[in-house]
């Protein structure tokens, strides 16, 4: 809040616990980094941590909160994304399979490995 930044790490699947850990506990009573073992990292256009074990960063200002009961809804303008070599497909753009993001459904608090692409985004609308 003080620094009007942020980042938002992506993490590969085998840090899944320690992502889960991110988000149940509060920066404020813990050091989530000692407490996981992970390394801080400082990023080089915002004013906030990332996760340097984690292979795509995005750095964030924050241009809008919203107070949602106990939380609040940051909007933020990405600034700068980093992503390291090895997962870069031959495009020179990041790879999924390389990378191996999972997702948070939050209606059954469960996480989801991301796998092969099923289509091209943009073609399949077409045949209507």
């Amino acid at each position: 809040m003080s620094t009007q930044a942020y980042t938002v790490s992506v993490p590969p699947q085998k840090y899944m616990r320690e992502a889960d850990f991110f988000g149940i506990s509060s920066g404020k009573t813990i050091d989530k980094f000692k407490a996981t073992g992970l390394t801080p990292a400082k990023a080089t256009t915002v004013n906030a941590p990332y996760v340097d074990e984690f292979q795509m960063v995005l750095e964030c200002r924050v241009i809008h909160t919203h107070e949602i009961g106990l939380h609040t809804l940051f909007v933020g303008e990405i600034l700068d994304v980093k992503v390291d070599e090895d997962i870069l497909a031959d495009n020179g753009l990041p790879d999924m399979i390389k990378l191996d993001p999972f997702l948070y459904a939050a209606e059954s608090r469960t996480y989801h490995g991301v796998g092969h692409d099923i289509g091209k985004a943009y073609t399949h609308a077409k045949s209507f």
